[in-house]
């Protein structure tokens, strides 16, 4: 949740060498959570980072662009769809309903 810290130099104090080193533990373990917890299938598309802050924005970066393409999939599908006369009428309607109800949370 912390921004990354300033690089080291030669001239840090040791309370800053510690700070960093904690830092980068801690991005490094969260990093490792965060793609073990992620299905293999997924992981591949999410492009490679170096700490865990970056790799989560890739994360959501990544789902933005299937959520706008789920979005205009069900958009188009709720405009297209007809009775097709073999269920019943309140079926149809139930259908639809969930479709315009799953795009409006997109």
């Amino acid at each position: 949740m912390e921004p990354k810290p300033i690089d080291l130099t030669e001239n840090n104090s040791q309370v800053a060498r510690a700070s960093y080193e904690k830092w980068i533990k801690a991005s490094r373990l969260s990093l490792m959570m965060f793609k073990r917890s992620i299905a293999k299938n997924i992981r591949g598309s999410i492009l490679a980072n170096e700490n865990a802050k970056a790799y989560l924005k890739s994360v959501e970066q990544q789902f933005q662009a299937s959520g706008k393409a789920l979005a205009a999939t069900l958009t188009a599908k709720s405009s297209s769809m007809k009775y097709d006369g073999s269920s019943g009428i309140r079926e149809h309607i139930m259908e639809i309903r969930d479709i315009v109800a799953a795009n409006s949370i997109l």
